[in-house]
């Protein structure tokens, strides 16, 4: 026998995972081999017991949660070797002190026991709270709580020491804590406290106020009675004196509280006028200055701050002045009146851009009583032949004057029409002159011809009209061309024409 572990037996123990097989040989010398044989050996698994923070111990009355290794599919829970009934799940809440074990199995069924974790049962502290002074009293006194010495503690309000001073009403507990961290809380105590209203002063119409008025002050509500500094006994009362002021409230338990000192300012009214700088009636695009007296805050009815405001519309002008306590005065109505006056505009009966030579005229708007144009003319139009910019001042009946936006005139140079021949303008029949004008402009030739240059082969009188880009035309002087006439010779025989060599004619 040969095993693939190297084992020559028949037999072999294994006890390691693995794939085995063996090759067998008879007497012949002849082998064969096995098929492999899997072996599978499952861990156990590792069984040991735990609880939150590793604590071991839990209060009377209450328990220890131990856990064990999650992801078995069996566990068995011992109390002092004992099953517990029904302990089969991963953890188990403690309820007695004793050792727990845990048996766990795997989901090869393997199963492993955990060593013993002992549990101790810690017994509960006494809590109870013991007043120094009686537990009911008026807002603003307070009573001493304590609690049993030799613990740490925790009161309802948070407090952290054995006694707490109790200023509010409410109900009161402590829990206390031994050295083992068992805890107890108290039954609880109640504190009834005489609730005292917060005695405060308010008032409508302010503190501080204007002669001629007043403010009214009132106490704090919740109070049975009243008694104000004057005397009076109502929760309210009307003030227009300059003064202090306190109330005392009283409840119906006898209990008090007393305002703070509530300061009443009676103030000087200020002097409202509006002064102006020169006349109230002046013409559109004048204004006049209206002033308050100095020292004041302002408000116009113009909606304006300032002390001074610049008047140019028509209306009432008001102001009202505040002085630094805050009273105010109206001063009376001030009239101001503006002569209004039409801006005029310039109308042309033609185009205001023409030809050296032309002209155009510009017209104001009638019903003005006088004019002055910007060449010094007084009508109400001129006559304009030369490039320039025009405006009118206008004056109406109220001495009002205005003056209207400018009118541009444009006027363009006229072209210089001449006519240049590039030989005599005299010549025979059958030859020719060319005729030219300048370069740069547009042309008309007493011919109809269009070009700058034209070629004439006969007697006449030439002229020339040059247009530049701005339209403008000139037409030359005439340019007179002669063409002198020849007549056609003849030739006469004194013989015949036809003779023999040697003859002549």
């Amino acid at each position: 026998y040969l095993w693939s572990n190297g084992a020559t037996t028949q037999t072999i123990v294994v006890s390691a995972s693995g794939s085995y097989s063996v090759e067998v040989t008879n007497a012949n010398g002849c082998s064969g081999t096995s098929p492999a044989q899997n072996v599978v050996v499952n861990a156990l698994p590792t069984a040991a017991i735990t609880s939150a923070n590793s604590a071991t111990s839990f209060c009377t009355g209450g328990s220890l949660t131990l856990s064990a290794p999650a992801g078995m599919t069996g566990y068995q829970w011992k109390l002092n070797g004992t099953i517990i009934s029904g302990a089969t799940s991963a953890s188990y809440s403690a309820a007695a002190a004793g050792s727990y074990t845990v048996l766990i199995t795997n989901a090869s069924g393997c199963a492993s026991l955990s060593a013993g974790f002992t549990v101790t049962e810690n017994a509960l502290p006494t809590a109870a709270v013991s007043a120094l002074s009686s537990t009911t009293f008026c807002q603003g006194d307070s009573v001493v709580l304590s609690a049993p010495v030799g613990y740490t503690y925790l009161w309802s309000n948070g407090a952290t020491t054995q006694s707490i001073t109790a200023s509010t009403a409410g109900t009161y507990s402590v829990a206390v804590t031994n050295a083992s961290g068992c805890s107890v809380t108290s039954s609880l105590i109640t504190v009834t406290v005489n609730y005292i209203p917060t005695m405060s002063v308010t008032h409508t119409g302010g503190l501080s106020f204007c002669a001629g008025g007043s403010t009214t002050l009132t106490a704090a509500g919740g109070f049975a009675s009243y008694l104000w500094s004057n005397g009076a006994t109502t929760q309210s009362i009307i003030v227009n004196a300059a003064g202090t002021y306190t109330v005392t409230g009283y409840t119906a338990a006898g209990c008090t509280s007393q305002s703070s000192v509530t300061s009443v300012v009676v103030n000087a009214l200020p002097v409202a006028s509006v002064s102006a700088s020169g006349t109230m009636t002046f013409c559109q695009g004048d204004s006049v200055v209206l002033s308050a007296p100095a020292g004041y805050t302002y408000l116009w009815s113009t909606g304006a701050t300032t002390q001074s405001i610049s008047a140019k519309t028509s209306g009432a002008y008001s102001v009202t002045v505040t002085n630094t306590n805050g009273c105010s005065a109206s001063s009376a109505a001030t009239t101001v009146s503006v002569n209004s006056i039409v801006t005029p505009s310039i109308t042309a009966n033609g185009a205001t851009s023409f030809c050296q030579g032309g002209s155009v005229v510009l017209s104001a708007p009638s019903g003005y009583s006088s004019y002055l144009w910007s060449t010094g003319q007084s009508s109400q139009s001129i006559t304009v032949s030369s490039a320039g910019s025009y405006s009118v001042t206008v004056t109406n009946a109220a001495g009002c004057t205005s003056q209207s936006s400018a009118t541009s005139v444009v006027v363009s140079a006229l072209p210089v029409a001449s006519v240049s021949a590039s030989g005599s303008t005299t010549f025979c029949l059958g030859d020719s002159v060319v005729l030219s004008a300048p370069a740069g402009y547009t042309y008309v030739w007493s011919t109809g011809a269009t070009t700058q240059s034209i070629t004439v082969t006969s007697s006449g009188s030439y002229q020339v009209t040059v247009t530049n880009t701005n339209g403008c035309s000139t037409t030359s002087v005439s340019t007179p061309v002669q063409v002198a006439t020849i007549s056609t010779p003849s030739i006469t025989a004194n013989g015949v024409t036809n003779f023999c060599q040697g003859g002549s004619v």
